[in-house]
C-alpha cells in the first residue's frame, strides 16, 4: 500500500495550486519591502535549539541523529534558525535585516488528528527601528493575506509586557499562570489566581485584565486597573497608528494575550480567519531572543499556518485556467500566441489536438470551462455555451 506517514500531507492538483498562490503572494508582498528569502536547514542541532525553547515546546521535538552522529531535531521553528543565522553578523550597528520564508516545520502532534508537519509562511525583521517595525509587520501581513483572498481576517493585538508587569509580584506562580492563560481556559486561570499565594493587588489585576478586549477604550480601562497609563503607552501608539491607516475594523485589542515561547517581549498578535476560533498564525516582538544570542537589538516577526489559510483561499472563486488550442495553426505561431497570453497574466493549458471539437471534448471531460483557439481572440464557455472576447474575459468580464 502506497501511503505517507500519519500526520503528514502531500499537496497536488487544486490544493497544490492554491498553496503555491498563497506562497507567491506572501513572498511578493514582503519582497517588495526588502525582505529576502531564507531557506533554513531541515535539521537543527539540539545544542542550538534546546536552551532557546521552553519545556512545553521541547516535549514536541522530533529527535534524530545525523549521519555524523550529531544529536539533532527536525526543524520545529524557523524563527530560531533565522536568528541564529543572522545574529553573528549583528554584533555591530547596521541596517535592519529583513527575512521571509515559506517552508515546513515539524513537531509531535498535540492531539489524535493533529499534524506532524505544517507548511509555514513567515517573516522576521531584526535591527533597531522603533515602533514603526511593529506596524510594518502587521500591515504587510494584512496585505499578504488579502492578496491570498483572506479579506475578512481579524487581528487580536496585545502586549506581553502588560501581563508581565501584572505578574511582577507573583514570584514562582507566574510561570504556571502564563501556561494556563496560554491554554485559553479563563476558568482555570481564575481558579489558579484565586488559589495562588500572591498579593491581593496582583490578584485584583489578574482577575480583570484577561477580560479587557475590544477597541481603544480597553486601554483606558487597563490604565485605571493599574493606576498607571505607562504600561499601555506602546500598545496605544501601535493601535492608534493602525486605526489611522484604516485597519480599525480588523483590530481587536486583547490585554490578556499571552505567548508560549518565553522570548516574546512587547506587542504580539494572533490572526483569525472568519468562523475560526483557532488562530491561523500570529507574531510579535521578541527582543529577548536576540539577547540570548548576545545581541541587544529589536526583533519582530510573524508566521502563518498555510494549510489553514489554503482552506479559505481555495473556497473563494477560483481563477480558472484557460484551455488554449494550438492545433489550428503552425506550432511556432501557437507558441507566439501563448507567450502573449502569458505576458498578459493569463493562466492557461495548451491543447495540441488536431481537431478543435476533440480538444473541447477533452476540456469538458477534464472539468475545464473556458476554451480558446490561439488563432482567434474569443473565449468559449464550455459549460453554458456562447463566447466572449479574450480582452474582456481576461479582465473578469466573463458573461457570454
Amino acid at each position: 500500500m502506497n501511503r505517507i506517514p500519519k500526520g503528514c500531507v502531500s499537496y497536488g492538483a487544486e490544493l497544490g495550486g492554491a498553496l503555491e498562490l498563497c506562497r507567491a503572494s506572501f513572498m511578493e508582498r514582503f519582497g517588495a519591502y526588502g525582505y529576502v528569502p531564507f531557506f533554513p536547514s531541515g535539521l537543527q542541532l539540539l545544542e542550538s535549539s534546546w536552551e532557546m525553547l521552553p519545556p512545553s515546546f521541547r516535549k514536541r521535538l522530533l529527535l534524530v541523529t545525523s549521519p555524523f552522529g550529531e544529536p539533532c531535531c527536525l526543524r520545529p521553528d524557523i524563527t530560531l534558525a533565522v536568528v541564529s543565522s543572522l545574529a553573528s553578523g549583528m554584533k555591530g550597528a547596521g541596517r535592519p535585516r529583513r527575512i521571509c520564508y515559506a517552508d515546513r516545520v515539524y513537531k509531535k502532534p498535540e492531539g489524535q488528528d493533529a499534524p506532524v508537519e505544517t507548511y509555514q509562511l513567515g517573516a522576521e525583521r531584526l535591527g533597531w527601528d522603533g515602533e514603526g517595525a511593529d506596524m510594518e509587520m502587521i500591515v504587510l501581513l494584512i496585505g499578504a493575506l488579502e492578496s491570498m483572498g483572506l479579506v475578512d481576517i481579524t487581528i487580536a493585538l496585545g502586549d506581553v509586557s502588560i501581563m508581565r508587569t501584572a505578574m511582577n509580584r507573583t514570584g514562582s506562580a507566574s510561570a504556571g499562570l502564563v501556561d494556563v492563560l496560554q491554554s485559553g481556559s479563563l476558568t482555570d486561570f481564575l481558579t489558579l489566581v484565586d488559589c495562588a499565594d500572591i498579593p491581593d493587588y496582583s490578584r485584583r489585576i489578574l482577575r480583570e485584565l484577561p477580560f479587557l478586549k475590544g477597541n481603544g477604550d480597553v486601554l483606558d480601562e487597563g490604565a485605571k486597573i493599574f493606576d498607571d497609563p505607562e504600561p499601555f503607552r506602546n500598545l496605544r501608539s501601535l493601535y492608534d497608528g493602525l486605526v489611522s491607516l484604516g485597519y480599525g475594523d480588523r483590530i481587536v485589542l486583547d490585554l490578556g494575550l499571552a505567548r508560549e515561547l518565553g522570548y516574546y517581549s512587547g506587542p504580539v498578535f494572533d490572526v483569525y480567519a472568519p468562523d475560526s476560533g483557532v488562530p491561523i498564525g500570529g507574531g510579535g516582538r521578541y527582543d529577548a531572543l536576540l539577547q540570548r544570542f548576545g545581541v541587544r537589538s529589536q526583533a519582530v516577526g510573524c508566521a502563518i499556518n498555510l494549510e489553514r489559510s489554503v482552506i479559505d483561499a481555495v473556497s473563494r472563486e477560483k481563477d480558472e485556467p484557460l484551455v488554449a488550442w494550438g492545433g489550428g495553426v503552425p506550432r511556432e505561431r501557437a507558441f507566439l500566441a501563448a507567450e502573449r497570453l502569458r505576458r498578459s497574466g493569463i493562466r492557461f493549458e495548451m491543447s495540441w489536438c488536431d481537431d478543435s471539437a476533440a480538444s473541447m471534448r477533452d476540456a469538458r471531460e477534464g472539468g475545464q470551462r473556458w476554451w480558446t483557439d490561439l488563432s482567434g481572440d474569443e473565449v468559449i464557455d464550455l459549460e453554458r455555451g456562447g463566447s466572449v472576447g479574450l480582452a474582456s474575459w481576461s479582465k473578469g468580464r466573463r458573461t457570454c
